[in-house]
C-alpha cells in the first residue's frame, strides 16, 4: 500500500521517516560506495526515494541504473561549471519539486578529493539529520543569545583551522589564477571532452574577486543582505544537505534567480566562477540571521586569526570555546578588545 505522507513535512507514517533525494555530480568515479550510504540513510529514518545523477564527462556506461533500492534518473549535461553548476541546475529546474531534504554530493566524495578532506567527510545520513534538526534555536550559555538551526549541513566536519565561518570582508577578496589538483578528474577524461572543457581561460576579467562575482551573479537584494553580515558560514568540498524550506523560505532566491546563477557559472569547466560559488553555497542557503550580531562579534573575537591568503582566505582559525564565552560577556570580549589586537588577527 502507498505510504501516508504529511504534506507539510514530507514525513512518512508515524515513524518520523523523511523523504529525501540524492543529487550526484558524476564524472568518472565508481559509485559503489553509495549502496552503504543509502542503507544507512534508511536506518536513520531518511528514505532516499530518488537519486538524480548528472553525468558531465560522457561516460554513459559508468552510470548505474539502480543504487540499492533507489531507482536512478540520469541526466546528461555539458561539462561546465563543475559540481556547482550541477547543483544550481538542479535547484533551478526542479525548484517546485524539491524533496523535504536534498543531499548534494560529488562522485569523488568518498574516493577522491584532498586526503585532509577525506578524513573530515561525514556520512550522508549525518548531513541529512543535521539539516533536518527540529530545534529552531540553540541557546548559548552566555548573554542569552542564540544560534538558529540553519537547515543546511556541510559534508565536511569543522576543524580547528576553520571550514565553518569566514569574515565576510576578507572572504570577499578571494581570487585565484588557476586550479590544478592531483585528484582533478579532468586529468583522466582525455579525448575531445577534456579539450573542449579546457577551451576557456580559468580567470574571468568580469570577476576579479569573489565580491565582484557576488555583485554580478547574485540578485541585488541578496548581495545587499549578504554584505550586511560580519561573518558568514562557509562550506568547502562540494557536498552538503539542505532542507526544502531553506530554498523556498522568506529571503530565498526564486527559480529564475537560481537560473541566473547557473548561467553565470556555465562559461566552461575549470573556471574561477565555480570556486567562487563553492564559497557562496552556505551563505545563500543558511538563514541570514543564523547568528545574532553579538555572536558574530564573539566568534570573530574568539578566533586566533583570520586567513588572509590562499584558498582559505577569510576563514576563522582556531576558535576557542572558552574565549568565545568570555567574548560574549558584557564586561569583556569583543567590545574591550583593542583595535590593534583585532587587526593582528588578519595577518
Amino acid at each position: 500500500p502507498p505510504l501516508n505522507r504529511d504534506p507539510a513535512t514530507g514525513r512518512i507514517g508515524s515513524s518520523n521517516t523523511t523523504r529525501a533525494e540524492i543529487v550526484v555530480a558524476f564524472c568518472t568515479m565508481d559509485l559503489s560506495w553509495m549502496d552503504k550510504q543509502v542503507f544507512e540513510l534508511r536506518e536513520h529514518g531518511i528514505v532516499a526515494e530518488k537519486m538524480t545523477i548528472y553525468s558531465k564527462c560522457g561516460r554513459r556506461h559508468s552510470v548505474p541504473p539502480k543504487v540499492g533500492s533507489v531507482s536512478v534518473e540520469t541526466v546528461y549535461l555539458r561539462n561546465t561549471g563543475r559540481c556547482d553548476h550541477t547543483y544550481a541546475y538542479h535547484i533551478s529546474v526542479h525548484f517546485n519539486r524539491l524533496f523535504p531534504v536534498t543531499i548534494f554530493v560529488k562522485d569523488s566524495f568518498f574516493a577522491g578529493s584532498y586526503p585532509t578532506q577525506r578524513k573530515m567527510r561525514l556520512p550522508l545520513w549525518v548531513m541529512a539529520k543535521s539539516a533536518l534538526m527540529d530545534t529552531t534555536d540553540i541557546k548559548l550559555e552566555a548573554n542569552g543569545t542564540s544560534m538558529r538551526n540553519s537547515g543546511f549541513a556541510c559534508g565536511l566536519l569543522p576543524r580547528k583551522d576553520g571550514f565553518s565561518w569566514a569574515h565576510l570582508h576578507t572572504l570577499a577578496s578571494f581570487h585565484a589564477r588557476g586550479y590544478k589538483a592531483q585528484h582533478d578528474q579532468q586529468r583522466i577524461i582525455g579525448g575531445s571532452q577534456a579539450r573542449n572543457a579546457q577551451a576557456v581561460n580559468f580567470t574571468n576579467k568580469a570577476y576579479p574577486n569573489l565580491q565582484a562575482f557576488w555583485e554580478r551573479a547574485l540578485p541585488p537584494w541578496s548581495w545587499k543582505s549578504l554584505s550586511s553580515s560580519l561573518i558568514v558560514p562557509i562550506c568547502f568540498g562540494g557536498t552538503f544537505a539542505v532542507r526544502r524550506d531553506r530554498v523556498w523560505g522568506n529571503g530565498s532566491l526564486t527559480a529564475g534567480e537560481w537560473r541566473s546563477i547557473r548561467i553565470s557559472i556555465s562559461r566552461g569547466d575549470n573556471i574561477v566562477e565555480s570556486h567562487y560559488m563553492e564559497r557562496t553555497w552556505a551563505a545563500l542557503l543558511a538563514p541570514r540571521d543564523l547568528v545574532e550580531p553579538p555572536v558574530e562579534k564573539a566568534l570573530l573575537c574568539a578566533a586566533e586569526r583570520v586567513h588572509n591568503f590562499g584558498a582559505l582566505v577569510g576563514v576563522l582559525e582556531n576558535c576557542s570555546c572558552g574565549l568565545f564565552r568570555s567574548c560574549l560577556e558584557p564586561s569583556g570580549g569583543y567590545a574591550n578588545q583593542s583595535s590593534s589586537f583585532m587587526l593582528a588577527k588578519f595577518f
